[in-house]
């Protein structure tokens, strides 16, 4: 998925819209279609990312699910998804709008940092 940011890079900066036609929206698409059979939906309907234990999961070494690495990068390659198919006249999938609205959020946490001070 971070390739995929090169190429939607591409397109933001350079409208290129016969690129984002052939190659940006392709890839977003198939993407989106990969995520949508991955994430898992909770009882209350917010969808998770099934993998628990990962690398960037939970502040960096954690064992919980929905690493935030992997939900920005969903969040983002949908939102271009959904934005390129409105410029290009294409119709993209339902779930991709369903996955932004119920995407897991990021996880966050407390931090207590120590302050150093110099009495010089």
């Amino acid at each position: 998925m971070y390739a995929s940011m090169l190429l939607i890079n591409e397109v933001e900066y350079t409208r290129n819209m016969t690129f984002a036609k052939q190659f940006t929206l392709p890839l977003l698409s198939g993407f989106m279609e990969f995520w949508n059979c991955f994430l898992v939906q909770d009882t209350t309907g917010i969808l998770h990312d099934n993998t628990a234990g990962a690398a960037d999961s939970c502040f960096e070494g954690g064992s919980c699910g929905d690493p935030v690495t992997s939900l920005s990068l969903i969040r983002r390659i949908a939102t271009v998804q959904l934005k390129l198919s409105k410029e290009l006249g294409v119709t993209p999938p339902e779930y991709v709008r369903n996955i932004l609205e119920h995407l897991a959020p990021f996880a966050t946490k407390s931090c207590t940092c120590l302050l150093y001070t110099s009495d010089a």
